[in-house]
């Protein structure tokens, strides 16, 4: 990732980076090297010299998250749909769950109370009212963990 003040430094350390890689004999693949620019309507590509040009494009994508021009990203959406897996798996792992016997580890794990209080900043919540959450905002009911229609 490569962070430039304006299109002159842009081109500037572009051709800078890729002389040095040359150096080393390493090439600087122009054909699939992208720039993008925030905040502008400019969608022209960036000339580094020797009639080399690298292409614009509309999105970046950079340790998970997607950036636009515009300066947001795409990283709401994604953790929207990040919890609503969870609560999915959540309640897939519920109805077995629900239909262990009492003997059984996890259903103890399940219906036992901490002895003693969370930490500081640890959040308030627990598995089982996450999942009680879940099932609530689904219109579920209680007992539809038998019928596996969880």
């Amino acid at each position: 990732m490569l962070i430039a003040g304006n299109r002159d430094d842009a081109s500037y350390m572009l051709r800078t980076l890729k002389e040095y890689f040359e150096e080393f004999g390493i090439m600087l693949n122009t054909r699939i090297t992208e720039y993008m620019k925030v905040c502008s309507d400019d969608k022209s590509d960036l000339e580094i010299g020797s009639g080399q040009t690298i292409k614009h494009s509309d999105s970046f994508k950079y340790l998970g998250v997607t950036l636009t021009p515009n300066g947001k990203s795409s990283n709401k959406i994604a953790q929207g749909k990040m919890k609503e897996t969870v609560k999915s798996k959540q309640l897939k792992w519920y109805g077995p769950l629900q239909r262990m016997e009492e003997i059984r580890w996890p259903k103890k794990i399940w219906n036992g109370t901490p002895a003693e209080r969370r930490k500081r900043a640890r959040p308030p919540g627990t598995w089982k009212m996450e999942t009680e959450e879940a099932i609530q905002s689904r219109n579920l009911e209680e007992g539809d963990w038998w019928n596996r229609n969880f």
